[in-house]
């Protein structure tokens, strides 16, 4: 995959999955419950083996800031975008690639590249613990911490869907532009 490729493909995910989240998802929840950080999955597909994790750091770390300042959360974000980069890499390497030699779960972990049950983990897990962290972060007292738990299972269920379905989304329109 050519390189220039790759960099305008990442930047048209951020500008969709940020768009997204800015205009749509901001508003569909209240503020002070967990609500539906869509964003996430543009950390999700960065590529990984081939990429400099200080990069990826600094990225999360600008992303998570620019959402704080959205939402005013005084760092939750950015705390929570770098911890997912951490979790993110240690689970890839964790879970074994489709094919022993299969160089596009190297630079991609995609639904097409990784399989339906090793992308429904990663991509669950990963939700997981950043609203967790989200939630815990903004919780001040554990009475609210036990209220939460219904929106945060909403807000992970949500997540994940939307997630799924712009996977499912860019299969389609990739096989259709294969067939022509």
């Amino acid at each position: 995959m050519n390189k220039s490729y790759l960099w305008l493909l990442q930047l048209t995910n951020f500008i969709l999955y940020m768009s997204l989240q800015i205009a749509i998802l901001e508003n569909l929840l209240p503020v002070y419950t967990p609500s539906c950080f869509v964003y996430v999955g543009f950390f999700l597909f960065l590529p990984w083996k081939r990429t400099n994790l200080l990069l990826q750091l600094l990225l999360s770390f600008f992303v998570g800031l620019i959402v704080d300042a959205l939402y005013n959360s005084l760092g939750v974000h950015t705390f929570a975008a770098v911890l997912l980069i951490y979790l993110r890499n240690f689970l890839l390497h964790i879970l074994p690639p489709y094919a022993a030699n299969d160089s596009e779960y190297a630079t991609r972990p995609t639904l097409s590249n990784m399989g339906f049950r090793k992308f429904f983990v990663y991509v669950f897990f990963i939700l997981f613990m950043y609203h967790t962290t989200v939630l815990c972060l903004n919780v001040r007292s554990m009475m609210l911490l036990f209220t939460a738990i219904p929106q945060l299972t909403f807000s992970i269920i949500l997540s994940c869907f939307l997630i799924f379905f712009f996977q499912v989304l860019l299969l389609i329109t990739a096989s259709n532009t294969y067939i022509k």
